[in-house]
């Protein structure tokens, strides 16, 4: 697959589970595109089937997309023996740090996206967001109480990688792959947050902070802007209330990361681009039969409905409550 500094590269990195997410993502994500830039996308594949594979390139064909599918397997092996674990029985998120090798050839930009998104505006926009750093990434909705136990003050920002630019020339100049890796090797390899805690901890001053609506995680639909620093303790020099009603106003990509407002490939999901997920799903090789019959665990269907049924400050309020409660039991903080 040829390429060049005028493309826009996308990456995906699936398994099995995910491989159905991701055609509705890359078909969400090609349906929005306008603009006469070509987009290419590469997808490592943690042995995903053959008739999912064969439902991904119909999707691919079916817009005239330069793809590719690069085997995951060796790049998996070389994760076990640094002791990374697993995140929920995949790697599939951890293998975005080795795009330098998916690309060795290009030191432009490459976007890479999460399987459980979708793309509700033109990509091309996340081609024209200023990136100074080896890599851009947008905050994550975590509590700042976790930080400290990876070693970060709880002052400091903390960025989710479901959508990550990288720069390639500097990814490499920086020698960000070797370092993340070298990280691995001889200090700490099995993070909660794996790949994601790697990213804050090793680069931690060479990530570009991208707006959070081009990574609208469900958190940030939750609750009024005064209860983000409450809950989480994510400070207004971090996030800014203009900043969050555009994300909720304007997002370019939803991400439903977590089981906060439910998964739209879920039953009982409350997410409100639910529909705009299950739309594009039924136009897609998958159909109606990619909503799974998966129940959202307990806890979390709870907190859903009291978002759905309850006024948002009573929520927020109680959320407030629960949270510090996990925090304490999960984290001991």
């Amino acid at each position: 697959m040829h390429m060049d500094e005028d493309s826009i590269e996308v990456l995906f990195c699936s398994n099995d589970y995910y491989a159905m997410q991701t055609g509705v993502a890359i078909i969400s994500l090609l349906e929005h595109h306008r603009t006469p830039e070509i987009i290419r996308v590469t997808i490592v594949d943690d042995n995903i089937s053959a008739e999912n594979v064969h439902k991904l390139k119909s999707s691919l064909d079916a817009y005239s997309v330069e793809y590719r599918f690069i085997e995951a397997a060796p790049f998996i092996d070389e994760l076990k023996l640094l002791g990374m674990k697993s995140y929920f029985g995949s790697y599939a998120n951890c293998l975005q740090i080795f795009v330098g090798r998916y690309y060795p050839n290009f030191s432009g930009r490459v976007i890479y996206l999460d399987s459980d998104i979708i793309v509700v505006g033109d990509i091309v926009d996340l081609m024209t967001v200023e990136v100074k750093d080896a890599c851009g990434q947008a905050l994550d909705c975590i509590n700042h109480k976790y930080l400290p136990t990876i070693n970060l003050s709880p002052d400091s920002p903390y960025y989710n990688d479901g959508v990550t630019i990288f720069e390639l020339a500097k990814w490499r100049e920086r020698n960000c792959e070797e370092r993340i890796l070298a990280h691995m090797r001889t200090k700490k390899a099995d993070y909660v947050m794996v790949e994601q805690d790697l990213y804050n901890v090793v680069l931690k001053d060479g990530i570009s902070t991208i707006p959070i609506k081009y990574n609208c995680i469900s958190s940030w639909l939750l609750y009024p802007f005064k209860y983000y620093k409450k809950i989480y303790g994510i400070g207004n020099d971090l996030l800014s209330e203009n900043e969050l009603m555009e994300a909720r106003t304007s997002p370019l990509i939803y991400h439903f990361a977590g089981n906060m407002l439910g998964r739209p490939w879920r039953r009982g999901s409350v997410h409100p681009a639910r529909r705009d997920w299950e739309q594009t799903l039924y136009n897609s090789e998958w159909g109606c039969d990619g909503i799974k019959e998966e129940k959202t665990p307990i806890l979390y269907s709870i907190y859903n409905t009291l978002y759905a049924i309850l006024p948002n400050t009573i929520f927020a309020g109680l959320s407030y409550i629960l949270h510090s409660i996990y925090m304490r039991r999960q984290y001991h903080v």
